[in-house]
């Protein structure tokens, strides 16, 4: 199938609460020399449980011992606006995607931690529109 010129199997539809990803946008800090990344954020609320990733040294990178700092857009105002666009450009497709049976979605609850099930659960998705 193809949708504007452009083909696809299946749209794949990663949630989460609101209030969890602007959590985590917000306490997220980049090394300034490397980019690592750092989630200073503590969730645990709802069944969501995001593993924190804290420096050793307060500020300091791991990796490299540069400074760590706030990417400029991650502000709560930028995440309103990136939040508005999704909802407005991105969130209608996805009725377009299931009424037609291309849609998978999965909620995430622990981050990275969800990966393993995210994959084995995508897999059996494919596998049934194989069948």
């Amino acid at each position: 199938m193809d949708l504007m010129g452009f083909p696809y199997d299946l749209m794949i539809s990663l949630r989460q609460k609101e209030e969890v990803l602007e959590e985590l946008v917000l306490k997220r800090r980049s090394c300034s020399q490397c980019g690592a990344s750092f989630n200073l954020a503590q969730i645990e609320v709802e069944g969501y449980k995001f593993p924190t990733k804290f420096p050793k040294k307060k500020g300091i990178c791991d990796d490299c011992g540069g400074k760590l700092v706030t990417r400029n857009d991650d502000t709560k105002r930028v995440f309103k606006k990136r939040l508005f666009e999704f909802r407005v450009k991105t969130e209608p497709l996805e009725g377009f995607f299931e009424e037609k049976n291309k849609l998978f979605t999965y909620d995430i609850f622990k981050g990275i931690d969800d990966f393993p099930e995210f994959l084995d659960k995508l897999k059996q998705k494919l596998a049934n529109e194989l069948n």
